[in-house]
């Protein structure tokens, strides 16, 4: 395999990764993991260039701008959801049992 070919998706990231390892890149991941917010936590304020004029974006905007539509929408939407989600699990249940026959 040449370098070409490093990027395909056939040859995915293996025959690099010892490689990736041997550089340390492993541990930086690691590293970069472990210092990034847990569950819960607020993560750390970024800007991004917004599709169309590119202008910057800051995610803070909009932390809590529309917390009460959010809420309200949850509400409105929740057991909305909830019920499909169990129509979703029923049907999943039949077709696993059509493919792989009674039980």
């Amino acid at each position: 395999m040449d370098e070409a070919d490093r990027d395909s998706t056939a040859a995915y990231n293996y025959p690099w990764f010892d490689e990736y390892v041997a550089a340390g890149g492993d541990g930086a991941d690691e590293d970069a993991f472990r210092a990034s917010p847990g569950a819960g936590q607020r993560a750390p304020d970024f800007t991004l260039p917004r599709l169309g004029d590119g202008a910057g974006v800051r995610q803070a905007e909009f932390r809590y701008t529309d917390r009460k539509r959010f809420m309200q929408h949850l509400l409105r939407n929740g057991p909305r959801a909830v019920a499909e989600f169990q129509k979703a699990q029923h049907l999943w249940a039949e077709r696993a049992r059509d493919l792989t026959g009674p039980g």
